[in-house]
């Protein structure tokens, strides 16, 4: 038993000296260049792992105070389902993006 605590003791104290690898896979979502960007990495030094076509200024207030504080989310996976919310939000606000026909040309017109 004093082996096995022992053996735990040491894999927690190198997990924590090793940051426990929380830095390099945090993401956020945040703005850049007026649009919603996925950054991978801590707030300090982010990558952008992926940009959106959501125009921040489609955002609620509140949701667009969380992206501009930089919204934190604990994995891809969640960082992706949370723009999908985003989206859905804004579609819902806004209507579906739709192209209306031009009307048929009329003959001798």
């Amino acid at each position: 038993m004093k082996k096995l605590l022992g053996v735990l003791a040491a894999a927690l104290i190198l997990l924590a000296a090793c940051g426990g690898g929380s830095e390099n896979t945090s993401y956020f979502v945040g703005i850049d260049q007026g649009q919603v960007v996925l950054f991978k990495g801590g707030q300090s030094e982010a990558d952008v792992e992926s940009r959106t076509d959501i125009d921040p200024a489609e955002l609620t207030q509140a949701q667009r105070e969380d992206v501009t504080g930089g919204k934190n989310v604990s994995s891809r996976s969640d960082a992706d389902a949370y723009v999908r919310r985003l989206r859905q939000g804004v579609e819902e606000r806004t209507g579906p993006t739709t192209t209306v026909p031009a009307p048929p040309a009329t003959p001798g017109g």
